[in-house]
């Protein structure tokens, strides 16, 4: 297994660091695509082990996938087989996102399970749930069958359908919980692929960025889209089929620019992150904004991105993630992070995961100090400066927030799970390297 060797302490020079596509909207994109009756040219599209996993699913089943620099040419119009490979679909999240249209080509889809980052603490350890959808099918038409751990899913057509999405929900009254977001992005895709009838989402999490991408291409694509604060009606497929889009662009990787914000606070190396504008980042992530600003940091737009400078000292807040707006659950890891340099003490809540502190017990190995309770972490002041230790980064946020924290520490660290910045960021590593990070990559057993 690959680590990264980083010797930290020292200081990085100013640069600019590109941002990439949103992986989230990415493979939501590609399911969209896989829809459509005509070949979808999907632009700025990230590299990294998750996307080219899905390219080999849709490759498997008889699909094209034409890879270029920046862009993917997809076309689902050859997909002949709903047989999604075992090897493939337990590799990442997505694949379970591609169900929707495998199903409405073929009739048929198998399924194994998915599974990328594990973010839930369970009775059987760590897990990821994903038997929302195969509870959300059938309010569609869909039919299910389980055997030796595979669920056969078969469908001679979908059907509008009456959803509410506080039924995914671990509070009856209001959205809370892993399930919810994707339950109301699955209810969409699905819905794309209805013949008849109305589609009715009601409570669903409709200020997400991503579900709003999703509604937008499917107004582009022709259907009948209405949407308020506690409902989405979408009407069935455009008779003659769906128009469009022939040309989908992804809005800039959020979360990688946050990373690049953390790697500013702990390194106090002042960064420009091209490709994110005002109007963009005002749109994509006002609270994680508000809140940075409210620390001390110095945010300055320029034309082409987002100039970020960090003082020796930050102010404390506190940070609130929601399933429906508010500070994103894959964010927290890099707030607590930066707030180690904060003047006292902060607490984060996370009503998403609200289990996912695992990098916080890592990165007490470095010396960092924090209080975990059932609700909440607390971080109390001190950055981490503890060297020669081993860490372990058990998914792609956790392993960003180690690889950044070790950049902070004098000497040498061992950050292992490392595979998992191959499966969300695009060179993370080169990117950090290029503004004078000192991390090598070995094959070593930690």
């Amino acid at each position: 297994m690959n680590v990264a060797i980083v010797n930290g302490g020292h200081e990085l020079r100013e640069g600019n660091v590109r941002l990439a596509g949103y992986k989230h909207m990415a493979v939501l994109a590609l399911a969209f695509a896989l829809g459509q009756d005509h070949p979808v040219r999907v632009g700025v599209m990230p590299d990294n082990r998750d996307l080219a996993i899905i390219a080999q699913i849709v490759e498997s089943l008889g699909g094209t996938v034409t890879r270029g620099a920046g862009a993917w040419i997809v076309d689902g119009s050859g997909i002949v087989s709903g047989d999604i490979p075992e090897s493939l679909s337990r590799a990442l999240r997505g694949s379970l996102y591609l169900i929707p249209p495998i199903l409405a080509k073929c009739g048929h889809v198998e399924f194994a399970g998915s599974g990328g980052c594990q973010l839930f603490a369970g009775e059987e350890g760590w897990t990821r749930p994903f038997d929302h959808i195969f509870d959300l099918l059938p309010c569609f038409g869909a039919r299910l069958e389980r055997s030796g751990g595979v669920t056969r899913i078969t469908a001679n057509r979908l059907h509008g359908a009456e959803i509410d999405i506080l039924r995914y929900s671990d509070d009856p009254k209001v959205l809370m919980g892993s399930r919810v977001l994707s339950a109301t992005k699955l209810a969409i895709l699905i819905a794309q692929h209805v013949t008849s009838g109305t589609t009715v989402i009601r409570n669903p999490v409709c200020l997400s960025t991503t579900t709003k991408e999703l509604l937008d291409l499917l107004v582009r694509a022709g259907y009948q889209v209405v949407t308020s604060s506690d409902e989405i009606r979408i009407g069935p497929r455009p008779p003659g089929g769906a128009s469009g889009p022939n040309v989908i662009e992804l809005i800039p990787d959020v979360s990688e620019a946050m990373t690049y914000v953390a790697m500013a606070c702990v390194t106090r190396t002042p960064v420009s992150i091209m490709g994110l504008t005002e109007v963009l980042g005002e749109r994509l992530i006002a609270d994680e904004l508000e809140l940075l600003r409210a620390m001390g940091l110095r945010l300055s737009w320029t034309g082409a991105g987002l100039r970020v400078e960090a003082p020796d000292a930050l102010c404390s807040v506190d940070v609130e993630c929601r399933c429906n707006g508010g500070v994103l659950t894959d964010h927290q890891p890099l707030f607590a992070l930066m707030l180690l340099g904060a003047q006292g003490p902060c607490r984060i809540v996370d009503h998403v995961w609200r289990s996912r502190w695992r990098y916080a017990s890592e990165l007490r190995r470095l010396g960092a100090s924090f209080d975990i309770d059932e609700r909440a972490l607390t971080v109390f002041p001190g950055r981490p400066s503890t060297a020669n230790q081993v860490v372990e980064g058990a998914d792609v946020r956790a392993a960003a927030v180690l690889l950044l924290a070790s950049l902070g520490v004098p000497g040498r660290t061992v950050v292992g799970g490392i595979h998992h910045l191959e499966r969300g960021y695009c060179g993370l590593v080169e990117r950090l390297s290029s503004l004078g990070a000192d991390i090598q990559i070995r094959r070593e057993e930690i």
